[in-house]
Order: C-alpha cells, then structure tokens, then sequence
C-alpha cells in the first residue's frame, strides 16, 4: 500500500513534466531564489534556466546510487541552517539542472507519504561547512501552484 501511494506520485510528476515543464520550473525558481538571497554566500545555487527531469529507469538509478556519495549526503547542524539529510530508500531523485551540475532534487518521503518534501542538494564552497539538502517545498505546494495555473 505505501509503495503504491508513493509509486502513484512519482508516475503523476513524470506524467505533467512534459506539460507543465515550464510551470514546474517557474516553482522551483521562486523557492530556490527565496534561499539563495539568504544562503548564497555560503553554497552553490544551480543557475536555473531549465530542468532536467529524469526518466522513470534513471531517476531509480540515480537514487540507488546514493549511498556511494558517502561523506557528501550528511548534513550537519549549523547557526544558520537546520540538517537535513537524505534515507535513499524513503527518496525519489527526479532531476537536476542539467549535464555536470551535481545538484539534484529529490521527494522525501520520511515525514509525508502523501505529501513528500522536495529537496535540493547544495554544494558549499566553504571548507568550514557541509554540503547539505536543503527543504524547498512539500508537494502539496507544487499541487497547489500547478492547480492555480489551470
């Protein structure tokens, strides 16, 4: 039953991808701008033109390569930004910001089946402090937003 309900969001998100492309990538600008006038001095924020959405096969792929990040996928508490890290077998990897970026956006599961997390791994370019995912929205925002654009 949970396997369903999640396998069920994940087949809809890969069904409006294609549709709702460009309304996808107008949510994700807005959330991740909001962070990045906060934490931009710190990480690396992907230069958002587009979205690459994985397929189905490669989005199963990616995520059950996670484990092999290791040391990247822990984050850790600081002053100015909660940990979050990630459980790759209650995730979903489902794009990122093109060839080499190295910054993908995931579905977390472990709070919500039915309204997971979205979550965006940041590279920091300080040698003090951790990569780190950072929470962007819950899918119900995503929903919310997309349903507004009908």
């Amino acid at each position: 039953m949970v396997e369903i309900s999640i396998k069920q969001k994940v087949q809809y998100l890969f069904s409006i991808k294609d549709v709702y492309h460009k309304e996808i990538v107008q949510f994700l600008s807005e959330k991740i701008t909001r962070f990045y006038s906060i934490f931009g001095d710190i990480y690396s924020f992907p230069e958002i033109e587009d979205i690459d959405f994985y397929d189905l096969q490669l989005a199963e792929r990616e995520t059950l390569a996670i484990p092999r990040w290791n040391d990247h996928i822990i984050s850790f508490p600081t002053d100015i930004m909660p940990p979050v890290d990630i459980d790759y077998e209650k995730c979903l990897l489902f794009a990122d910001f093109g060839w080499g970026s190295d910054t993908p956006l995931a579905l977390d599961y472990r709070e919500n089946l039915e309204n997971p997390s979205i979550l965006l791994y940041l590279w920091c370019h300080e040698d003090d402090i951790t990569n780190r995912w950072l929470k962007i929205a819950e899918w119900e925002d995503l929903s919310a937003y997309l349903r507004q654009m009908q």
